[in-house]
């Protein structure tokens, strides 16, 4: 038997947790019902007691009115409470990781945290270059930054915000990042994304960092590529450090065959020796030791490494953009000028475009050691070197532009993604919640009332004065707000992990409900209804369970959801077809037509994002047609060449776009006479009831020519009704 009292010694196996989440009833005062009636005898008897003895005599009560700054503490007090209450899967693993790590570690914290204020404290130089901060069509812009680690949560979340921030303001579509200083096989956030939650829209990340020893979460050096917003389009994963150090990682910018252009992130190992055991440099002595019978300095090796893997990217015909922290001038540096050399040809971008190089670039330093360069088929339009003030790190970031034409041979414009849209006609719930909310603000506004005062003041005068306009235009606007403010609250937008069914929202909910007990005692005001949601979840005694047990419950519901995955599509359409034979069953029509309706828009949804993902090579963005197939005599013949591809295109176009012309329509008279376009005089008579239709004209054709002109005629004189009603515009 399993002692679940508070001080009972912590459980580590997973078994102990998931016995606790069968339905079984526990041995406590709610599963004995003697105990609890004795319980509720001994309540009245002390109740009693009190009464007869004066202690609960009514008092006078004298009711305090607040004063405003007492007002504003207790809202302060009851939201960081709340805000305390609220339990992620980051505060579990912080709780779990972070006092071991931090009594391990705290010297060396302490010295990073010492560094970060006086990187701080630096005298804030001003920024080098310009750029616009609304990014221009036809230009990719690109970010180098040097983040010199993010250890604890302190440091990280300043540096998160920073870089963040950074990004938002420039609109950065790529950012190269070096010492990210993070071991990602020991951390437990295993992605660079989770390090930047305030990052919103689609993003794709590419780590590397020393895998040859897995010793601590910080580990120094390690380098990152981030490429967000439009530019995911054309990107493709490309190689890291072939030796596993960490020292570089790439990816590509591609858009038409052959023409592409690699994007590198690179850290130059320091020439000084250094005597750290935790330093880059000691990490490399040691591959070298362990890998290598040659006499190499971590510098020479990796100096050779970096030179021939540009120089194999070359020659596959890449164009390149490498940013680095060289750790060397760079310009002078014997790095620097191997870069230059033919068969490399490469050229650090400041120079050319400010006229001068940045004063300096890492806090502490006198000189310019991170850069930006680039091919000479690569052209860059703006450089900027920000402020210490605005860089995440102790290094100065850079922003830079580039043409797209010279990144993917295509002149590409601004893309500004639309937003997801909650109203939908499609949604009932969403229509019915938004006309309901739409009157509760009429309702409010008195817009109906105003819009008849505005009416009879104008007197039914057209055009209206500049007075009665000026009031129209102001109601006008306000009911553009108040349309806006009723379809951000017609629903809730959720992005689930998988597709809905019982099976997997039982065991999400067992999850959310385990993290809530985690602070059942303290900052939560009602105990009693968490306790009784987790026995309606299965989870027997709640109030009996120890923190380290609640910890394995959530670890095991996240197991379940993870195998359950799987599974999803399968148990999604089980799910709904139950459903419809319920709704079936109980003669509900509507709500089997709307079942019905949702099965058909996800089986479709479903089949098209598979045909999008096996034909859309370049992230949902079509390639140029540089190869068709079609058979001739029987045989499947190839064209590759631009003349033959555009011929057979031509070819079977033409044939789609004539499909219509042997029909009785278009081959007869009446197709001669009224033309491509319909703008000849007989177009007119038919508009005007004046055309007689030929005699092969059939019996519908004249029923339909008929019917045009007496539209247009009921058009001309104005006898249309253009007024809608609330029900028709609903139904629209």
């Amino acid at each position: 038997v399993i002692d679940r009292s508070r001080n009972s010694s912590p459980t580590t196996d997973e078994e102990t947790a998931g016995k606790n989440c069968e339905n079984q009833s526990g041995k406590g005062v709610r599963g004995n019902p003697s105990r609890r009636a004795r319980c509720r005898k001994s309540g009245r008897r002390a109740t009693n007691y009190r009464l007869s003895s004066g202690s609960w005599a009514a008092k006078t009560t004298t009711i305090k009115k607040l004063k405003h700054e007492e007002v504003v503490a207790m809202i302060d007090k009851r939201s960081n409470g709340a805000r305390r209450s609220r339990i992620t899967d980051d505060n579990i693993r912080d709780w779990v990781d972070s006092e071991a790590f931090e009594s391990r570690n705290a010297a060396s914290m302490s010295i990073l945290e010492s560094k970060l204020n006086e990187t701080s404290a630096v005298k804030d130089y001003p920024a080098h270059g310009s750029v616009e901060e609304n990014r221009p069509d036809g230009v990719f812009r690109g970010m180098s930054v040097q983040l010199n680690g993010m250890v604890t949560s302190k440091v990280m979340n300043r540096k998160a915000r920073l870089l963040t921030s950074a990004i938002k303001k420039y609109e950065v579509q790529f950012v190269g990042i070096g010492e990210v200083g993070v071991n990602w096989k020991k951390a437990n956030r295993k992605r660079l994304l989770s390090l930047l939650p305030e990052l919103t829209g689609e993003a794709r990340a590419m780590t590397a960092n020393n895998t040859t020893e897995n010793v601590a979460v910080h580990q120094q050096g390690g380098v990152a590529t981030l490429a967000l917003g439009e530019i995911i389009n054309y990107y493709k994963k490309g190689s890291k450090d072939f030796r596993h150090l960490g020292r570089w990682t790439s990816f590509i910018l591609q858009s038409i065959q052959g023409h592409r252009t690699r994007v590198v992130q690179a850290y130059g190992v320091r020439a000084n020796r250094s005597n750290i055991l935790g330093s880059v440099y000691q990490q490399h002595v040691r591959y070298i030791q362990q890998h290598l019978n040659e006499n190499v300095s971590p510098r020479q090796l990796f100096e050779s490494d970096l030179l021939w893997q540009l120089s194999v990217w070359r020659a596959l015909g890449d164009r390149i953009i490498l940013i680095m922290d060289i750790n060397c001038h760079v310009l002078t540096g014997k790095l620097s000028r191997a870069l230059t050399v033919e068969g490399i040809d490469l050229k650090e971008i400041t120079k050319d475009h400010i006229g001068s190089l940045c004063p300096n670039t890492h806090s502490s330093g006198s000189e310019q050691i991170d850069g930006v360069w680039a091919t000479p088929d690569i052209t860059v339009t703006a450089v900027k070197w920000l402020p210490y003030s605005e860089s995440p790190g102790d290094h100065r970031s850079c922003v830079f532009d580039f043409t797209t034409l010279s990144a993917i041979g295509t002149r590409e414009r601004r893309i500004v993604l639309p937003a997801c849209r909650r109203l939908v006609s499609s949604n009932p719930a969403a229509v019915n919640a938004y006309i309901s909310e739409m009157d509760r603000q009429f309702s409010i506004h008195r817009i109906h009332d105003r819009l008849d005062d505005i009416q009879k003041l104008s007197n039914g005068e057209f055009p209206m004065s500049d007075h009665c306009q000026e009031l129209m235009d102001k109601l006008d606007a306000q009911v553009i707000e108040i349309q806006l403010h009723c379809e951000s609250k017609c629903r809730h937008i959720y992005r689930p992990d998988s597709p809905y069914s019982p099976d997997i929202s039982l065991w999400d909910k067992r999850g959310k409900m385990f993290k809530r007990m985690i602070v059942l005692e303290g900052t939560v005001r009602n105990p009693g209804v968490i306790r009784k949601q987790a026995r309606k979840l299965g989870i027997a005694a709640p109030k009996m369970w120890t923190y380290d047990e609640c910890v394995h419950g959530v670890q095991l519901c996240k197991a379940w959801k993870k195998k359950l995955s799987k599974y999803a599509p399968c148990l999604r359409v089980e799910h709904l077809q139950q459903r419809l034979l319920e709704a079936e069953a109980t003669e509900n029509k509507e709500r089997a037509k709307a079942i019905r309706t949702m099965m058909t828009r996800e089986e479709s949804s479903s089949m098209w994002s598979s045909l999008s993902y096996t034909f859309n090579d370049n992230g949902g963005r079509s390639n140029a047609v540089t190869r068709v197939e079609r058979i001739e005599n029987g045989v499947t013949v190839e064209y590759t060449e631009q003349t033959e591809v555009e011929r057979v295109v031509r070819e079977m176009t033409q044939n789609r776009f004539t499909l219509a012309d042997p029909s009785p329509l278009c081959s007869g008279l009446l197709g001669e006479q009224l033309g491509y376009l319909a703008n000849t005089e007989v177009a007119e008579q038919i508009l005007t009831g004046n055309y007689i239709a030929p005699e092969e004209a059939s019996n519908a054709t004249v029923l339909v020519l008929e019917e045009i002109s007496r539209i247009a005629e009921v058009m001309k004189a104005g006898k249309v009704s253009l007024s809608v009603s609330p029900e028709e515009f609903t139904q629209y």
